[in-house]
């Protein structure tokens, strides 16, 4: 290596040290448990003739102990256990003692707002009211309400406390579809928040994939890990969790400087960042619901302030609760932060950054009335105290009409009231787009293993409880007429339809890594536009042939016509089906443009429907249900998706589609909401 390469490799890892050193004073790796830091005072300009006249706030509670005592027994526990067994390094027993030496704060204080939150409340309350000194003044009306748990309570009390004055405030279950609507899910969100959720195998996975969890494991234990209570993957995240905690908390704590290296904790941090992208975000394509459920706050800041500016002295609107419901705002709000889906696992920590919304995180949405008549109000938007740009049209520094605003976000409200009336899109993992440049087209599973085909007759595989690429190969039927439009498994043979040109099902005797063609079965029918829609029916060993009426596919008043044959056996070889051969011949109740895939399940036949951006269908993008014994459509369900579904299959129980760029994905169709049991607190500061 010469000298000039050697110096330019010293000063990369220098400056990588650097960056580091930077990003861990600021407290990123924290994430959520991100200590508050009060912005620099700013100076903004109101037009002459305005004043400040209504204060709608929402805040995160203030530090906490981390927020169930599981959190820190199940830590305490493995160490315990270790130690029984003389398992413990030398090193290994400095950790457990040092924690040890804390232990008995946490007992009993789980979920519970320190000091130190408290004072991030009487701070940021006194800056309110020096901020907006003209307001406070005038002894404006001023509201409280508080999610009802403890923490935020204790927020709202220390707030209301260093603002003064008389001060209504209250905790009411009513006020949850506002405060915390999380406490208020449909059960496919409550099933989406849950460690069951569809997509935690493959957050575990890809977690999997990216640590090494043996240089962790060497420096604490002898002869490695052996606690089976908890992985030792989920071990080093609930640690790494309890020592970023310990910042938030009144005593002195010793230093656990050393324990992760530089590349563990930006990876245990990147996990973190993962779980919180899932709980309120802009999500993956394809699921809007996790954000779209803050809309009641959105709605209801936008309905009360636009009272308050009309009346005849100045207010003041306090909400508490959590970060969750804070992120799930600003993400419906489309701010700058908060506004970008990701693609893929990988690309979350490029669009979503969770110690972004720290302690005592708060919004505070101003507006500003003028002293003439028919003058618009004025309204001003502050994230963390510090006024920052929404997608409008400003007419001052920060500053926007408040028409504006209300056009544009109760528009924002209607969508994500649209967006909640629909199911939950779960993105399980990706699927890539293309093969050599043929597009992805069709899935199957047979054995956990997902076959993908691609246009012109290639396949890839997948693990299906991992997400993880097996292989990828041609189809024995590989042709440049075979669209892979269609495919199903039964008997463990892989059926492959949609030859544009030849009208045939291909079977294929298949492994995970690779295929052979068994059997061709030919269908001359007259008046056949279906692109050779073959659907198999292993319950009643039947091929269900789909024809479309008229060519076009969008074409309105266009009809599904059904044949059913027997289905062959492979040692007939091949079979050529005409007319005359079909069992039946029906329609289908309705006609769903542009379909797709489809499969059938207890009779049932699930054909997914709908087109690209540029092109959608007349009827959306979704999966419709008919009964196979008389045609009946049986339901519709329409995802809020615009990307191009490619097929449907029933699987253990869920329904899965995949789509064009994007992956697998779970539709869930179950929005019957429920809130807790009613719970009431009230008082006056």
């Amino acid at each position: 290596m010469n000298c000039f390469n050697l110096v330019k490799k010293i000063l990369i890892s220098l400056y990588a040290m650097l960056l580091s050193a930077v990003l861990l004073a600021q407290g990123w790796t924290a994430g959520v448990s991100n200590m508050y830091a009060a912005p620099k005072e700013e100076k903004l300009a109101v037009p002459d003739g305005y004043r400040p006249w209504v204060i709608s706030h929402y805040g995160r509670h203030g530090a906490r102990f981390l927020t169930s005592a599981d959190q820190y027994d199940i830590v305490y526990d493995a160490f315990a256990y270790e130690e029984a067994k003389g398992n413990l390094t030398e090193y290994g027993e400095k950790v457990y003692d040092k924690l040890l030496s804390i232990h008995k704060n946490f007992e009993g204080n789980a979920g519970a707002l320190t000091q130190k939150g408290e004072r991030q409340q009487r701070q940021i309350a006194k800056r309110m009211k020096k901020r907006f000194r003209s307001i406070f003044k005038t002894h404006p009306q001023i509201s409280a309400s508080s999610s009802i748990t403890p923490r935020c309570i204790h927020s709202m009390q220390a707030f209301c406390d260093a603002l003064g004055g008389d001060i209504e405030m209250r905790a009411d279950t009513a006020d949850l579809r506002v405060l915390n609507p999380f406490a208020c899910l449909a059960p496919c969100d409550q099933q989406n928040l849950s460690s069951e959720a569809s997509w935690q195998p493959y957050f575990r996975a890809y977690c999997d994939s990216l640590m090494d969890t043996v240089p962790f494991e060497m420096k604490l234990f002898k002869s490695g890990y052996s606690c089976s209570s908890i992985p030792i993957g989920t071990f080093e995240a609930r640690l790494f969790s309890i020592i970023n905690n310990l910042p938030c908390l009144d005593f002195k704590a010793p230093s656990f400087a050393g324990l992760f290296s530089e590349t563990e904790t930006q990876l245990l941090w990147e996990m973190d960042n993962i779980n919180c992208f899932h709980q309120a975000s802009a999500g993956f394509p394809g699921n809007d619901r996790r954000y779209a459920v803050c809309y009641p706050l959105l709605e209801e800041m936008i309905m009360t302030s636009d009272a308050d500016i009309k009346i005849a002295g100045p207010s003041v609107r306090l909400r508490f609760g959590h970060d969750m419901t804070l992120n799930g705002l600003l993400t419906l709000m489309e701010i700058e932060g908060w506004n970008k889906k990701a693609g893929s696992y990988a690309g979350i920590k490029e669009v979503f950054k969770n110690w972004r919304m720290p302690m005592a995180g708060n919004i505070q949405m101003i507006l500003f009335r003028s002293e003439e008549d028919g003058k618009q109000p004025l309204v001003r938007f502050y994230l963390h105290e510090k006024a920052i740009e929404l997608p409008l049209t400003a007419v001052g520094d920060r500053l926007y009409k408040w028409g504006d605003f209300k056009d544009y976000y109760l528009g924002r409200v209607a969508t994500a009231f649209r967006i909640m009336a629909q199911p939950a899109c779960n993105f399980l993992f990706n699927i890539e787009k293309e093969y050599n440049g043929r597009p992805m087209q069709s899935f199957s599973i047979l054995n956990d293993v997902v076959y993908v085909g691609y246009d012109s007759g290639l396949c890839r595989t997948y693990d299906y409880l991992t997400g993880r690429k097996i292989a990828e190969f041609p189809f024995g039927c590989q042709i440049t007429s075979n669209h892979c439009g269609n495919l199903n498994f039964h008997d463990s043979l892989l059926y492959v339809s949609g030859d544009l040109t030849n009208t045939a099902c291909y079977v294929e005797s298949v492994t995970p890594e690779g295929t052979r063609i068994v059997q061709t079965i030919h269908f001359r029918l007259s008046g056949d536009y279906g692109g050779s829609q073959a659907v198999i029916d292993s319950e009643r060993g039947v091929i269900v042939y789909m024809r479309r009426e008229i060519k076009q596919i969008n074409a309105s008043g266009n009809r599904f016509f059904i044949s059913e044959f027997p289905l062959p056996k492979v040692s007939e070889g091949d079979i050529t089906y005409r007319d005359s051969d079909a069992v039946r011949t029906f329609s289908l109740e309705k006609y769903f443009p542009i379909y797709q895939g489809a499969s059938i399940s207890d009779g049932k036949l699930y054909q997914s429907f709908g087109g690209t951006p540029r092109n959608p269908s007349s009827e959306g993008t979704g999966f419709a249900v008919f009964d196979l014994r008389d045609g009946r459509l049986l339901d519709v369900v329409r995802v809020p998706f615009n990307m191009e579904p490619q097929s449907i299959l029933t699987y253990k129980g869920r329904i899965l589609m995949n789509f064009s760029g994007c992956g697998l994905y779970e539709v869930i169709n179950s929005l019957h909401v429920q809130c807790d049991a009613r719970i009431r607190f009230q008082g006056r500061i």
